[in-house]
């Protein structure tokens, strides 16, 4: 047997399709008992309610769909599984949905389900999407406008770097040769904070506080503070000039990240970097291959401007007289110079 629903090769006993629900004898014409058989009619009134004729009592009835004999208060046929009580309170005189029918009503609403859950996510990840860049500092409205508003900060001098940790923003302001830092809660109102020092540059946030780097009279300068606000020198023989001809040197970028902190920098002959585990001690790259040396002639100035803690290492660049440089370092303590024809 073949259903004609799905064309499924079915059992030829089959009263329902297994694979799609289709009643399969909805047609089913009312059958002549043959000769000689015992029919309810044969039985008479007093015969006993228990013969195995398939008949309709008190107790059964004929299911509507299948013809079969069940019980009279069946609710669902167990024979070609329709829907009974349906079909007993409508109000039509249609009969019950058959099995087919309700399959294919579950597979419309489970698609409408579908395309509901997916509009629902397309707007969800929309809005993640829109709303998911850089998170942002306490204070600051959101979303962020996308324009500009200057804000008026008394400070005397040039802002050269700002950076955010926990609690608010510090800004570093160079005055001649000077600078003070300056605190804000929300990046829109300033307070100088600590006392100045020499001539920074730069400045990060931590996990232990803000980094401040630059140059301290003639060697580099490290300034720690715990919240923006208190300032302190650490000083240290690797921020010494950086070499026999060298008469200065100076830190121009410092991040978080690999050993603790790292720094680059440089004086007026080779380039440099330096590192510390504890903020407190600080060591600088021998820098043993010639990294930071110049390429012109090896021996003309080499600026190393900034650095920024990148994927598995570091990154940092700057230049000489001969063009720009890039440098990388997986851990910030050695470091190797990218061939780049600038």
């Amino acid at each position: 047997m073949t259903c004609p629903e799905c064309s499924r090769e079915l059992p030829a006993t089959a009263k329902v399709c297994g694979y799609c629900g289709t009643r399969l004898i909805a047609s089913r014409q009312p059958q002549t008992a043959p000769a000689g058989a015992r029919t309810p009619e044969s039985l008479g009134p007093d015969g006993p309610e228990t013969d195995s004729v398939a008949a309709a009592t008190e107790e059964t009835a004929a299911c509507p769909f299948c013809a079969e004999v069940i019980m009279a208060r069946a609710v669902i046929c167990r024979y070609c599984g329709s829907d009974l009580a349906a079909g007993r309170r409508s109000t039509s005189d249609e009969p019950a949905t058959p099995v087919a029918a309700r399959v294919r009503s579950g597979r419309r609403w489970m698609g409408a389900a579908v395309v509901a859950a997916v509009a629902v996510a397309a707007v969800g990840a929309a809005w993640y999407f829109t709303n998911r860049s850089t998170p942002r500092p306490e204070g600051i409205p959101a979303p962020f406008a996308p324009t500009w508003e200057r804000v008026t900060v008394d400070a005397p001098g040039h802002a050269d770097a700002v950076a955010h940790g926990d609690g608010g923003f510090v800004m570093v302001v160079r005055d001649g040769d000077t600078t003070g830092f300056w605190w804000s809660p929300d990046g829109r109102t300033w307070d100088a904070a600590g006392t100045r020092v020499g001539n920074a540059h730069a400045v990060a946030a931590d996990g232990s506080g803000f980094v401040a780097a630059g140059t301290a009279g003639d060697p580099a300068g490290i300034w720690l503070s715990d919240n923006g606000r208190e300032w302190r020198t650490v000083t240290s023989p690797a921020f010494e000039p950086l070499g026999p001809q060298s008469t200065y040197s100076s830190i121009s970028g410092v991040v978080p990240g690999g050993p603790g902190i790292v720094a680059v920098g440089s004086g007026d002959a080779p380039g440099a970097a330096w590192w510390s585990v504890d903020r407190e001690e600080w060591f600088r790259d021998p820098d043993e291959g010639g990294a930071f040396t110049s390429l012109a002639d090896g021996s003309s100035r080499v600026s190393v401007d900034d650095v920024i803690a990148a994927g598995p290492g570091f990154v940092a660049v700057g230049g000489d007289r001969s063009g720009a440089a890039a440098w990388w370092s997986t851990d910030g303590t050695s470091w190797n110079r990218v061939a780049q024809d600038w």
